[in-house]
């Protein structure tokens, strides 16, 4: 028995890598966009609606220990935990950490996404068609996606129902009610349509929900539209892969005239990108909104962004950054002061004094946090807080992180439990060594199964042997290829091609600076751009297996704490090509 591809394609969209015509249209510079980081996780996080003071989405991260125990909670087919609701309430100073949304709503199965009535009582959401406490399946023996609905009752949601339009052997998903509570335009794959996924509008008439109608080739394609967003202001926004754009899925837009849709347009960049754009809402002043994305330099497979319209002014010099502006990664980590043991779940922010502004991350069960890279142009003050625990502030001296060549500025935080008596710790750049270690400058590889390129590629491959590739480079803290890296690249699709029956583990290295998370999600992305590049010279995905090994397997002992230079550093920054016997070739 397996889920429907609709859940795999309609319901988070990450397998939709297709596109049409690329757009060259630059990137708006009066819209600002940003990464919630206190929201995102190494999962999938998508698809945000408006609710009482925050926004309720859809996320498969692993549920929280206080959440009621559901057992099954993993789909065998996609290898990872199904979705369910959460919801994270906003404040003055930014998102709480999210919560799951509703016991009664969630099941062992996917859930979501959701749109609300404008008074927050009524809820319309996608889910596995479920019934009796268990799944059902077509003639096929698929687990298709329907919608229902369900009112609030006190602190939770009752009388769960579908809709009357739901259709066993189709797909139905991705509702969103207007203003007015009289239509509702969801995305479907039923019979008739125009092809893939497309758009149909049901409206209320006389208490009942009417045959769903098929919103017409101006806003359906041959291939796929979904997550639709009917705006108060009557626009109605969607996804689609069908109307050419940046790549992937893109964000249209498109007005209604008289008693039909007129052509969408696109919304353009930096909403779009060249990968997965969608689940776009608007704030009713239409300044400000969030959407989701499977871009890159993410924290995640897909994650959930802030924009907004900058207000415009005549005469607006350029935004120049000096020493009082500046884009660094904040990252570092937090220990307990008295035992040592890193904390997990500490509450770090970035507070600019002058705005108020505030981001806010938790540590991981590694004690580490970061902050992608952050414009940073004002007075800021770190803020380290966890229960049981003094607070801690520490000022950002924007003078000194200008003169830093380093993209990555680190904290090193010491917290004192509640009643120690203790000062308060001052963060440091580095932790302390004892005794300095010294390092050799160069690192000299002496295992006979490692192959070390120098100036051109050996055709002495065989299956066990692995090709050190250190002339692949990235900025630091940076998973872009550099032009410079581009021949050697195309050298080894040469030699791949040499090798038809042969599949490769590549497998990228950093070196011991940052935190170890954030270095393993930067080295596994480095993994996957060198792979995205050979398979754009022709060599077959499935030959290529991406591995991101972070900081643990430094080759010449320029650990954590150890001082070392910039060259013993790059040492470490590397690629390496394992061959591997790909069955079934």
């Amino acid at each position: 028995m397996k889920d429907s591809r609709c859940i795999k394609i309609s319901l988070f969209c990450c397998c939709l890598l297709l596109s049409g015509f690329l757009f060259a249209q630059e990137a708006n510079p009066n819209v600002e966009v940003e990464n919630i980081v206190v929201i995102n996780t190494d999962k999938l996080d998508f698809s945000p609606t408006f609710y009482r003071d925050g926004i309720v989405f859809v996320s498969n991260r692993k549920r929280p220990k206080s959440a009621r125990k559901i057992t099954d909670n993993r789909d065998e087919w996609l290898g990872d935990n199904f979705m369910s609701l959460y919801y994270a309430a906003k404040s003055n100073e930014g998102f709480e950490v999210p919560q799951e949304f509703s016991v009664n709503i969630t099941t062992r199965y996917h859930e979501g996404p959701v749109s609300f009535s404008k008074n927050g009582n009524s809820i319309f959401f996608t889910r596995n068609n479920y019934k009796n406490g268990q799944k059902q399946t077509n003639r096929k023996g698929d687990t298709l996606l329907k919608i229902y609905t369900a009112v609030r009752n006190g602190d939770d949601w009752t009388s769960i129902q579908e809709l009357p339009f739901n259709v066993d052997e189709y797909d139905q998903c991705h509702p969103s009610l207007s203003a007015d509570g009289r239509v509702l335009i969801f995305s479907s794959n039923r019979e008739g349509g125009e092809g893939g996924m497309d758009l149909y509008k049901s409206e209320m008439i006389n208490g009942q929900w009417s045959t769903p109608m098929n919103l017409g080739p101006q806003i359906n394609t041959p291939k796929n539209e979904v997550f639709p967003y009917l705006h108060e202001n009557g626009k109605l926004y969607f996804a689609s892969n069908g109307h050419g754009g940046y790549g992937g899925l893109d964000v249209l837009m498109a007005k209604k005239m008289n008693n039909t849709w007129g052509s969408p347009s696109n919304i353009g960049s930096p909403i779009n990108s060249i990968d997965d754009d969608f689940g776009y809402i608007l704030e009713p002043s239409g300044q400000s909104g969030y959407f989701s994305s499977s871009r890159r330099k993410g924290l995640g497979k897909d994650d959930i962004y802030r924009f907004s319209i900058k207000e415009m002014k005549t005469n607006q010099p350029a935004e120049i950054f000096t020493e009082k502006g500046v884009r660094k990664i904040i990252a570092g980590k937090v220990s307990d002061g008295v035992s040592g043991k890193l904390l997990e779940k500490v509450k770090v922010s970035i507070l600019n004094r002058a705005t108020g502004q505030k981001m806010t991350t938790l540590t991981d069960d590694k004690g580490d946090f970061a902050f992608r890279s952050t414009p940073l142009s004002d007075d800021y003050v770190v803020q380290i807080n966890k229960e049981g625990y003094n607070s801690y502030s520490e000022d950002i001296n924007i003078v000194q992180l200008a003169k830093e060549e380093r993209a990555i500025k680190e904290y090193f935080f010491l917290l004192n439990p509640v009643g120690s008596q203790a000062p308060p710790p001052r963060p440091v750049a580095v932790p302390v060594v004892n005794k300095p270690v010294v390092i050799p400058e160069t690192t000299t590889t002496n295992n006979e199964n490692i192959i070390s390129y120098k100036e051109g590629m050996t055709t002495n491959l065989e299956v066990g042997k692995t090709l050190l590739l250190e002339e692949i480079l990235f900025e630091y803290g940076s998973y872009d290829l550099q032009i410079t890296s581009l021949s050697i690249l195309d050298e080894l699709a040469t030699l791949l091609n040499q090798y038809p029956k042969l599949g490769v583990e590549l497998s990228a290295h950093t070196d011991s600076r940052g935190n170890a998370s954030y270095n393993e999600r930067l080295s596994r992305r480095r993994a996957e751009s060198v792979v995205t590049y050979l398979v754009q010279q022709g060599i077959q995905p499935n030959r290529l297996i991406p591995i991101g090994s972070g900081e643990s397997k430094v080759r010449n002992g320029c650990v954590d704490g150890v001082p070392c230079s910039e060259n013993q550093h790059r040492s470490n920054r590397r690629i390496e090509m394992k061959m591997i016997q790909l069955i079934g070739y």
